[in-house]
């Protein structure tokens, strides 16, 4: 192995050691919310998610989107709706494989008509970008 090689092998080395705590953003970007709010389906608020106006829901799940996609782990992102009463934060955990799939697990606090509700689940990552709630 020459110097060059062993320089190269070191650095990514000393690279692949910095890690921040979000999931891998991968190269594809989704096309627009309404495909990332497609795949989301109802997310973790399940049934929850009908009693909230369609501008909530967007914020709702852009919110988990958010969290899953750029978020630090045990940092929050939250939203807050027009409507008193209505509110929720997301908190990412540590991002891990399954297979080729990088995955997240995370809860969603949320307000509803003044009645609290957290829930706990996961996502993966789909190779267009999306998140898809394992359910």
């Amino acid at each position: 192995m020459n110097i060059r090689s062993l320089v190269l092998l070191v650095s990514l080395g000393v690279l692949s050691a910095c890690s921040h705590g979000r999931a891998p953003a991968g190269t594809v970007v989704p096309a627009n919310t309404r495909v990332i709010l497609q795949t989301m389906g109802n997310g973790l608020l399940g049934a929850s998610i009908q009693s909230l106006s369609s501008a909530d829901r967007k914020q709702a799940l852009e919110a988990e989107y958010k969290a899953l996609e750029y978020t630090d782990a045990g940092k929050t992102v939250s939203w807050t709706s027009t409507k008193e009463g209505t509110s929720g934060s997301v908190t990412p955990g540590q991002p891990y494989q399954v297979g080729s799939q990088n995955c997240r697990q995370y809860s969603h606090s949320f307000v509803i008509n003044g009645v609290p509700q957290t829930v706990h689940g996961s996502a993966c990552r789909n190779v267009n970008g999306t998140w898809s709630p394992l359910i």
